[in-house]
C-alpha cells in the first residue's frame, strides 16, 4: 500500500513538472494579425504585448494605400510599416488600394500671357470616395504633382519618388499642390500641375511629372501615395509639347485659322496660337539631311524665323550659324534643338550678329 501511494505521488510530481515546462498555448496571450488582399490571406504577423507591425503589401497590389481593420471596435487605417497598438486579440487587416495614374503625355497651359507645361494625374472617383470614408473625411486627403528634370528620374533608375531621388543626391523638386480637381467625369477625378517661368536653356529640357496624394491616417501620421508612373510616358520637354499643340489642326475644331498655306482649324484661339508662336520663335530649330546639310527644321504649320547656314569645310565638325529674325538678337535665343537632339545654348557663341555652334555627326548629343 505504501508503494502504491509513493508511486502515485511520483507520477503527480512528474506531471506538474511537465505542465510547468510546457505551458498551455491558450494562456500565453499571443494573438495573430492576418493580412488580406481581395479576400485572400497573403501574410500573418504575431501580436506581441498588444502591438503588431503591419507588413508590406505584395508587389502585385497596384495603388496600395494602407491596411484597414477594426481594433477593439474602432476603425483603424494605417500604412505598411506602422505599429498598431492596443490589440487584445486576433485581428484582420484588409489592403486598401486606389486606381491612381499619372496620365500619358503633357499639355500646354496658356494663362496670363505665359506658356507652361502641364502634367495631369487621374484617380478613380469611387476609390477616392471610399478612401475618404475610411479616413473620416475628404479633408484627410490632399493631392499634388511633383516635377523634376527627367535626368533626375534616370539617375534613380526610372523610379519617381522623393525618397528614390534623394538616394541619388537629387533633393530639389517642384511641388504643385492641387487646390481643386482640374476636371471630373462620372467616374474619374483629375488633378493638374504645371511648370512655368522656364529659364534660358531649359526650353528644350525634358521634365518628368508624377501625381501624389497625402493621406492622414487614423493614428495622425501622414503618408504619400504616388500615382503610377512611367518615365517614357510621363516625361516631355515644353518645346515639343508646344510644337505639337501648335501643329494640332483638324477640321473638327471650331477655330478657323487663316495662314499662308491656307485655312486650317485649331482647338486653340488665335491669341493662344500667337502666344505659342512667340515662345517657339525664341528657339533655334535646326534640321539636316543624310549628308548633313543643315536648314530650318520643317514642321507641319510652324516655320522658325531664324535663318540657318553652315560651313562644310570639316565633315566631322560642322559649324552652324543661326541668324535671328528682325528685332531679335542672338542672345535672345532660349534654346537650340537640332533634329531631335539638344545643344546647350550656353555653349554657343555670338559672331557677326549670329549664334554659332558646332555639331559633330558622329557624337550623340544628350
Amino acid at each position: 500500500m505504501k508503494m502504491k501511494k509513493r508511486s502515485f505521488f511520483l507520477w503527480m510530481l512528474v506531471l506538474s513538472l511537465i505542465l510547468c515546462a510546457f505551458p498551455v498555448t491558450a494562456d500565453d496571450g499571443v494573438g495573430t494579425a492576418s493580412f488580406m488582399v481581395d479576400g485572400r490571406k497573403v501574410s500573418t504577423a504575431p501580436i506581441t504585448n498588444g502591438s503588431v507591425t503591419l507588413v508590406n503589401a505584395p508587389g502585385t497590389v497596384a495603388g496600395f494605400c494602407g491596411w484597414q481593420g477594426v481594433v477593439n471596435g474602432e476603425n483603424v487605417f494605417l500604412p505598411a510599416g506602422a505599429v498598431c497598438t492596443g490589440v487584445t486579440g486576433d485581428v484582420t487587416f484588409h489592403a486598401v488600394s486606389a486606381s491612381f495614374v499619372t496620365d500619358t503625355g503633357c499639355s500646354v497651359r496658356l494663362r496670363d500671357n505665359q506658356v507652361s507645361l502641364r502634367f495631369t494625374s487621374t484617380i478613380n472617383t469611387a476609390d477616392y470616395e471610399a478612401l475618404a470614408a475610411i479616413l473620416g473625411g475628404k479633408d484627410k486627403i490632399s493631392f499634388g504633382t511633383y516635377i523634376v528634370p527627367a535626368r533626375y528620374v534616370t539617375d534613380a533608375m526610372g523610379e519617381f519618388t522623393l525618397e528614390a531621388l534623394a538616394a541619388k543626391g537629387r533633393t530639389q523638386y517642384i511641388d504643385v499642390p492641387a487646390t481643386a480637381f482640374y476636371k471630373t467625369t462620372e467616374t474619374t477625378s483629375t488633378i493638374a500641375g504645371s511648370v512655368g517661368n522656364i529659364l534660358k536653356g531649359n526650353y528644350t529640357l525634358e521634365y518628368s511629372g508624377v501625381g501624389y496624394m497625402k493621406l492622414t491616417y487614423t493614428d495622425g501620421s501622414v503618408g504619400t501615395v504616388y500615382a503610377a508612373f512611367n518615365q517614357t510616358n510621363n516625361s516631355r520637354s515644353i518645346l515639343l509639347t508646344i510644337l505639337d499643340a501648335y501643329n494640332d489642326r483638324d477640321e473638327s475644331y471650331d477655330n478657323l485659322v487663316l495662314e499662308s498655306i491656307g485655312s486650317t482649324h485649331s482647338p486653340y484661339t488665335n491669341t493662344q496660337l500667337s502666344l505659342m508662336r512667340d515662345f517657339l520663335d525664341q528657339v533655334v530649330l535646326v534640321g539636316h539631311d543624310s549628308k548633313y546639310n543643315y536648314f530650318v527644321l520643317p514642321t507641319a504649320y510652324y516655320t522658325s524665323p531664324w535663318k540657318i547656314t553652315f560651313s562644310s569645310d570639316d565633315f566631322e565638325r560642322k559649324k552652324i550659324y543661326a541668324e535671328p529674325p528682325a528685332g531679335k538678337t542672338p542672345s535672345d535665343a532660349m534654346g537650340i534643338y537640332l533634329d531631335g537632339k539638344i545643344i546647350s545654348v550656353h555653349v554657343a557663341q555670338i559672331q557677326n550678329g549670329k549664334l554659332v555652334f558646332e555639331h559633330n555627326p558622329y557624337i550623340t548629343i544628350n
